[in-house]
């Protein structure tokens, strides 16, 4: 059971990766979706993935990308749209660890919260 609940320590996340993106959040250090928030859903996400098979990358990339945009704590519902198009510069730039097909699944990971909020408010 201890070896299930840890989480492994080998990552594609390079330092200058993190520092990039810690440089441009816009919100405090100390925000509750700032770096800590991020190695938490990357410990979670990576958790899930060994038990669902999701694309280890994907969560990685996912987990530092996915609140990198926010504008506030609190309602944000574009913060999603915002991080997926980071993600994009960044793969533009040569600067993410992944190929086209784990760039789609990123994208479409950072946007889902996007999507359904879109549906919440339509029905």
């Amino acid at each position: 059971m201890a070896s299930e609940l840890t989480t492994p320590s080998k990552t594609i996340l390079a330092p200058e990766l993190i520092r990039s993106l810690m440089a441009q959040f816009k919100l405090s250090q100390h925000s509750v979706h700032g770096a800590a928030h991020w190695m938490r859903v990357r410990k979670n996400g990576l958790l899930l993935a060994k038990r669902t098979g999701a694309n280890r990358t994907v969560v990685e990339l996912f987990s530092v990308f996915h609140d990198s945009c926010r504008h506030n704590d609190y309602e944000d519902p574009e913060h999603g749209f915002r991080g997926a198009q980071l993600a994009n510069s960044y793969f533009s730039k040569g600067l993410l660890p992944c190929n086209e097909a784990v760039l789609e699944q990123l994208v479409e990971a950072c946007m889902g919260s996007l999507r359904n909020l879109e549906c919440t408010i339509a029905h």
